[in-house]
């Protein structure tokens, strides 16, 4: 069964520079030399953590999840490494890390016998209806927990974000792309959806670029980036011709009782897509993620 990406979620790894449960800063002026080196600036965590070995090095997750979670190594292409919560009903995904390639957002890179090996977040729907509010409660803040892994692999395995102003390389499955002309520079966005995807832009009162699809049933919303304004999720901003451009997004969820499989796992690809067009950004017009 293929299961859709939050968007949302997708945006959490970056939340690792400024937040994190029961973390504590690192005080920028205490000397650091790998730390300099990285001229980072994120959170870490006092968590009391287990070990997961893996071809790339350690991950470390919160020892209180330990007789909760089920991890699964698949030594395949991409090497992906599965977090599975153990409930009374089911086992719940709740996240992949894929090394080298694969579906999600990316991370950034850790550096691996002289290359660097970009590192990529596939967060997965939890459903509610499923379990028990408690279940649930406990599904949610293991998925966040990513940001422990996240943090650990910064310190202890040399990550570098992708956000923090060192962009790894575009993986080649995001390498055909197509422009959309917009008053901010052009987006670029799969080719391969290129038939699929309708694209409007509504210059007022907000400038905004709208991203939806037609399905059997209807004319589905996939997500909106929005320039200077909206209510949306705040992303980050870049410098355009000399102005600073804030960018937001709003995504839309997506109910897969309307939807065939096929239909439901392109939209989760449309949506989860969207990191191409960030991941340009940053490339094109100095994209920095707040």
């Amino acid at each position: 069964m293929k299961r859709c990406i939050i968007c949302f979620l997708l945006l959490m790894c970056i939340a690792v520079n400024f937040t994190g449960c029961g973390s504590k800063k690192l005080n920028q002026d205490t000397p650091n030399k790998e730390n300099d080196s990285k001229k980072m600036d994120f959170y870490t965590t006092d968590e009391d953590c287990f070990a997961i070995e893996t071809q790339y090095g350690i991950l470390e997750y919160p020892k209180k999840w330990k007789e909760k979670i089920k991890t699964e190594i698949v030594e395949a292409d991409p090497y992906t490494v599965k977090f599975i919560c153990i409930t009374s009903a089911r086992d719940i995904p709740l996240f992949d890390l894929n090394y080298g390639g694969g579906e999600g957002f990316l991370l950034g890179t850790i550096p691996k016998d002289s290359k660097k090996i970009p590192v990529y977040l596939n967060s997965f729907a939890i459903d509610k209806t499923t379990m028990s509010e408690e279940e649930y409660s406990t599904c949610r803040a293991m998925s966040e927990d990513v940001n422990v892994i996240i943090s650990r692999l910064i310190e202890k395995n040399g990550m570098i974000l992708s956000g923090n102003n060192q962009t790894p390389e575009l993986s080649e499955d995001n390498n055909e792309v197509f422009s959309i002309k917009t008053k901010y520079g052009n987006l670029f966005y799969p080719k391969k959806w290129k038939e699929l995807v309708k694209i409007e832009i509504v210059d007022k009162p907000i400038y905004t670029v709208k991203f939806s699809t037609k399905t059997s049933t209807e004319e589905l919303k996939l997500f909106d980036l929005t320039f200077n304004g909206g209510d949306g999720y705040h992303l980050g901003s870049m410098n355009f011709d000399g102005n600073d451009v804030t960018i937001s997004i709003n995504d839309y969820t997506l109910s897969k009782d309307k939807l065939n499989e096929e239909e439901y796992y392109n939209c989760c690809a449309m949506q989860e897509n969207v990191n191409v067009i960030l991941e340009h950004l940053v490339k094109d017009y100095g994209f920095t993620f707040s």
